[in-house]
């Protein structure tokens, strides 16, 4: 059966035609599918519709059904006229955001236990131990909830010169940094970050030290604070530790730790290797590091006792500096070394310098610093994005 050519048709022979749709409300809706040809047969000649007797149907219905003038049908209970044809109809089909559940055949909206595209067949993500990304409507790999713990302050029965933590979480020994606050010490130290997992499965050790002035090597120990978290230690997202061994040169009646979740978007800055004309030596260093227009947001790392122009490397897992966010790095750090000499004040090795990262050098992950200063010689960071 050979299809006419509609395009040349006049608007007025498509509407007398009943080429379009007439809705109840006035508005006329093509309905030409070129699936369905014309019934050249059919009283009615061309019809948009279908054909009720020799009239073509101003609009289709369950009890008027049809299309290219075929002769109108009624639909079975339970169906419905869609493009001139009798279906039963998707109950999904009004979806536009939401999964279609298999079984009731509701829309659902996007969660771990129904996801799915629009209109497509739900997933439950929960049952395959993965969570749906809502945005894209499939399930992903789930992103584990990580910590920063950080080491806020502890109480010591003796006045200590510097008292400073070395801190072992599984086989990683990670170093904390030195105050001159005798009997108080309030480090505010980010000493690592590790996920819900690893904290409520493997031990903090604390061993707590006090290094003497003068005396290289001769560090007092104070005792060892082994702390096992729990999900409630977590929640609360701080814990005062009071069950600390004692050591032999004192003890440390209380630990003060603060357990702060990561967000996305935060970006923790380590720093894996640092080079100090001078060293640090026989006492210890601290970097300080403060955000461009927050002088009182200071945020500190160690930096310890390290032989003239020898570089320090923190390992591995690198000394944790900062959690903080991409703006912040691109506004620029003033980073400043001090040396620790116990009776007096701390000493500023060299002069400040402020480092702008790029967000390039923050998504590639690392970036290497020469000469901050005539002093500091060479800083290598690592960035890791959340």
């Amino acid at each position: 059966m050979k299809r006419p050519s509609l395009l040349i048709l006049p608007v007025a022979l498509l509407c007398s035609a009943a080429l379009v749709m007439c809705n109840d409300n006035g508005s006329q809706t093509p309905k030409l599918d070129f699936g369905n040809p014309f019934d050249s047969s059919s009283p009615c000649g061309p019809c948009g519709t279908c054909c009720s007797g020799t009239v073509c149907a101003q609009q289709v219905s369950a009890t008027s059904c049809g299309f290219g003038g075929q002769k109108c049908e009624v639909c079975a209970t339970g169906q419905e006229c869609i493009n001139g044809e009798c279906k039963v109809p998707d109950p999904c089909g009004a979806c536009p955001k939401g999964c279609c559940d298999k079984v009731t055949k509701e829309c659902k909206g996007q969660t771990n236990d129904s996801c799915g595209i629009a209109r497509a067949e739900c997933t439950s993500c929960a049952q395959i131990q993965k969570v749906c990304d809502t945005e894209k409507g499939k399930c992903v790999e789930k992103v584990p909830d990580r910590y920063m713990v950080r080491l806020d302050e502890a109480t010591i029965d003796t006045s200590q010169d510097i008292p400073f933590v070395e801190l072992t979480f599984g086989t990683d020994k990670l170093l904390g940094r030195p105050v001159e606050q005798g009997k108080a010490p309030k480090w505010n130290d980010p000493m690592l970050i590790a996920t819900t997992d690893e904290l409520l499965t493997t031990k903090l050790q604390f061993h707590v030290l006090d290094a003497d002035c003068g005396l290289k090597g001769a560090n007092d120990d104070l005792g060892t604070c082994e702390v096992q978290l729990t999900q409630s230690d977590l929640s609360a997202g701080k814990i005062e530790f009071s069950g600390c061994q004692k050591g032999a040169d004192g003890t440390v009646t209380k630990l003060v730790l603060s357990l702060i979740k990561v967000q996305p978007g935060d970006v923790a800055v380590f720093i894996k290797s640092l080079t100090h004309h001078e060293g640090c030596w026989p006492n210890a260093c601290d970097i300080q590091m403060t955000a461009k227009g927050k002088p009182g947001d200071t945020e500190t790392g160690v930096h310890w006792q390290q032989p003239k122009g020898t570089p320090t490397d923190f390992g591995a897992r690198g000394n944790l500096l900062w959690l903080t966010k991409v703006s912040e790095l691109t506004d620029g750090i003033e980073f400043a070394v001090y040396d620790y000499d116990c009776s007096n004040a701390a000493d500023l090795l060299g002069k400040s310098c402020t480092i702008s990262f790029t967000p390039q050098e923050i998504a590639q992950g690392s970036r290497t610093v020469a000469n901050c200063d005539t002093q500091v010689t060479k800083m290598e960071f690592e960035f890791v994005n959340y």
